[in-house]
């Protein structure tokens, strides 16, 4: 529910600033606005605090980002990242093998391997759905399961 209050909070922003400005919204500034609130949730009494960590991916400058905010308000910028149960497991795979000039194909099936390492015998390719950001088409594209032996 965190989750869903704080992206739909994201999208409005994003469409105000679209509307306002006539320009996208930087993903820094968005991540800075989101983090602003879940940083005043930590601080008043009687109010919950956001209990969601969330990764913003975007194209700023012809240039990938990647960000990831923590409940407390503080963000990080990465060039790979993992969050959530099995994210250690995930990081230290990360740090062997990713590297800026990796292709698409290649990073995709790194996260595969990832994605098996840590959830093991649980792994079923029919629960996966992924997408990357395509600089060149300024677009997202599904990640094709079929071509990935997913």
């Amino acid at each position: 529910m965190d989750g869903r209050i704080l992206v739909e909070r994201a999208q409005l922003i994003a469409q105000q600033h679209q509307v306002t400005y006539s320009v996208p919204i930087d993903t820094i500034t968005l991540v800075k606005e989101i983090s602003d609130i879940k940083q005043s949730y930590t601080q008043y009494g009687g109010a919950r605090p956001f209990g969601v960590s969330i990764l913003f991916i975007g194209v700023d400058d012809e240039k990938p980002v990647l960000f990831a905010t923590e409940p407390t308000g503080i963000f990080f910028e990465y060039k790979a990242a993992a969050l959530g149960e099995g994210a250690d497991a995930v990081k230290e795979l990360l740090y062997k093998e990713y590297s800026d000039s990796m292709s698409m194909e290649d990073a995709i099936k790194m996260c595969i391997r990832a994605l098996k390492k840590v959830l093991g015998k649980d792994f079923d390719a029919r629960r996966i759905d992924g997408a990357y950001v395509d600089i060149k088409e300024k677009n997202y594209q599904l990640i094709d399961k079929k071509k990935f032996r997913v």
